[in-house]
């Protein structure tokens, strides 16, 4: 890289005042030579190119910087053990509540058991009470407040947060994902079991997520080019930035005349109708997605055009 100074050329400014004085002596003219006017003067203050010393740059900047990225480090360091210990600090808090509440619960059924029992007692006063009802209650009551699998899985959500902190190391995304499912995923942590093609899928969604940013890139690129390719067609583009892309025909009929000719053009695209939405407000609802190429879209394109001839 290169940068600029400024130049003063102090022998062209000797020269400069000297003629100016010349002038005035010649035409016996008022002194009014400023430092303005020699300053203006050309080439006595000039912009240079000026090379700049990547080696000597770096000199000077190397040991501050280093220092200062040591010192950032040291601090994020610090703060990541004070959160460290904080979390496990609350994850031994929630283990604490779940034994208590794994103690608890044998507790609980027999204490229901006694009290059925006394109640079954007043109301039958000197009648037989039938056992084998009691104990059916009982169990029946033990099925519903039975949390075993759940106190399992949050079991095992903490160990498996534990070791990751214990380990050390870039945690964070694992870390966000389990505190994810603890807190919002119930249909995960509080269900019977998942299916194995479910789990996959899951998994799977996630990798994608995590590393898709070119197909977040390219449907944005294709959400750009079809929005163009609507406005040479004077047809109006959707405010929406999602996937979805209606164009309004506004009667049925239309909306159902425009689906059938773009079949013929080789593109799917559903006519959304009343009920769906209000009357007079049919519409096209197309999708576009990352995996589309410029030459679909193309083709698209030229399905709508045709329908816009259409009578």
């Amino acid at each position: 890289e290169s940068g600029t100074s400024l130049k003063y050329n102090k022998a062209l400014a000797q020269e400069y005042y000297h003629f100016y004085k010349q002038i005035q002596e010649d035409f016996n003219i008022d002194d009014d030579i400023r430092t303005s006017t020699i300053a203006r003067s050309t080439d006595v203050l000039v912009l240079e190119e000026q090379e700049i010393n990547e080696e000597e740059m770096w000199s000077l900047l190397e040991r501050p910087l280093k220092e200062a990225f040591s010192a950032f480090r040291s601090a994020r360091e610090k703060e990541g053990e004070a959160l460290k210990q904080n979390i496990l600090g609350k994850l031994d808090e929630m283990q604490g509540h779940a034994a208590f509440i794994e103690e608890r619960l044998p507790q609980i059924i027999s204490e229901y058991r006694e009290k059925l029992t006394e109640r079954v007692k007043e109301l039958l006063e000197n009648s037989q009470i039938d056992e084998g009802r009691i104990a059916a209650e009982v169990t029946m009551y033990a099925d519903k407040i039975a949390i075993d699998e759940e106190l399992v899985r949050l079991s095992t959500h903490i160990r498996h947060m534990k070791d990751i902190l214990e380990k050390g190391g870039e945690s964070g995304r694992n870390l966000d994902f389990i505190d994810y499912m603890i807190n919002f995923s119930r249909e995960y942590v509080y269900s019977t079991h998942m299916a194995p093609s479910v789990a996959y899928a899951t998994l799977q969604a996630v990798k994608i997520v995590r590393s898709g940013e070119h197909l977040r890139r390219k449907l944005g690129e294709n959400l750009r080019y079809f929005k163009r390719a609507l406005e040479q067609l004077s047809l109006t583009a959707s405010q929406s930035v999602t996937s979805i892309q209606p164009i309004v025909t506004g009667s049925s009929e239309k909306a159902l005349q425009w689906s059938r000719e773009l079949v013929n053009h080789g593109c799917y695209v559903s006519a959304i109708r009343h009920p769906t939405v209000p009357k007079n407000t049919a519409r096209l609802r197309i999708t576009i997605t990352a995996g589309h190429s410029f030459e679909q879209i193309d083709k698209l394109t030229e399905g709508l055009f045709a329908c816009l001839q259409l009578r």
